[in-house]
């Protein structure tokens, strides 16, 4: 039971995760969530439980622009400077157990370890606080992508405290 890298059987379960715990926006398709993770697989982690069964997930990829991507797109390029947190999901049967907390700490560690400066990551789905824990604040910025709903929010920190 815990932290791993995620491993190509392990996209059944991922996207079961995914489709329990989004309501405020429409899952995304296995073809772009594999991308996140073949860019950038040192920034993907899943949380096992103790028959070794994926029950959350972080995707994370390396990104260039101060702009953040758009969901539903693929990602091809594995450069920049900057974290950006593309997805952190749990299971219900993986909640209040502090398993998102978890692969958060595991994720940043591995960003600050690659020698990336920033994270940015889009808050939905009223998430702000549980972002916040991790020194994410809120960033105003023009217009967000409309793909992550209407309420979702900005959010950036410095990863070289």
């Amino acid at each position: 039971m815990g932290i791993s890298s995620i491993e190509t059987s392990d996209w059944e379960d991922i996207l079961a995760i995914q489709s329990q715990v989004y309501f405020d926006v429409e899952p995304e398709s296995l073809e772009t969530l594999l991308s996140k993770w073949r860019t950038s697989p040192d920034l993907c982690f899943v949380f096992r439980d103790e028959k070794g069964v994926p029950i959350a997930y972080i995707l994370a990829h390396q990104w260039n622009d101060s702009r953040p991507p758009s969901l539903y797109t693929s990602t091809t390029k594995n450069e920049g400077t900057m974290l950006f947190i593309h997805d952190l999901a749990v299971s219900t049967r993986g909640s209040g157990r502090s398993i998102g907390q978890q692969l958060v700490q595991a994720v940043l560690q591995a960003a600050k370890a690659s020698g990336l400066k920033e994270a940015m990551l889009i808050s939905i789905q009223n998430s702000q606080g549980f972002w916040s824990r991790f020194e994410f604040k809120r960033v105003g910025v023009a217009r967000l992508p409309t793909t992550y709903g209407e309420h979702a929010v900005l959010m950036k920190r410095d990863l070289l405290k």
